[in-house]
């Protein structure tokens, strides 16, 4: 089964943790699912969740912004955050801003 999640660009920017709500809540469903990719458009992105088995963990997921939006800079996030034990997801860009989703 594969469900898909829009959220608001908009939405982001004003309430990044709420974002982050919806996300995992439409995860935890009777069904559990797991975000397996995404794509933006210019209002919204929008997340790929595929049903997962029930004995796999639980991923908390995790809406943050990119403050170095470089190549080298976005590297460094992702490597910073997998030592914090999060692991790297989605990013998306809005406006002049990049934003990524990490889980743990």
């Amino acid at each position: 089964m594969i469900k898909f999640v829009k959220i608001s660009k908009k939405d982001i920017i004003f309430d990044r943790k709420n974002a982050s709500a919806v996300l995992n809540k439409a995860c935890e469903r009777a069904i559990s699912m797991e975000l397996s990719g995404g794509f933006e458009t210019d209002e919204r992105i929008v997340l790929c969740l595929e049903e997962v088995s029930s004995s796999k963990s639980k991923k908390i997921y995790t809406i943050v912004p990119v403050e170095d939006w470089t190549e080298d800079g976005l590297i460094g996030e992702i490597n910073i955050r997998y030592t914090a034990g999060f692991s790297f997801s989605f990013s998306f860009k809005i406006d002049d801003s990049v934003w990524a989703i990490f889980y743990s």
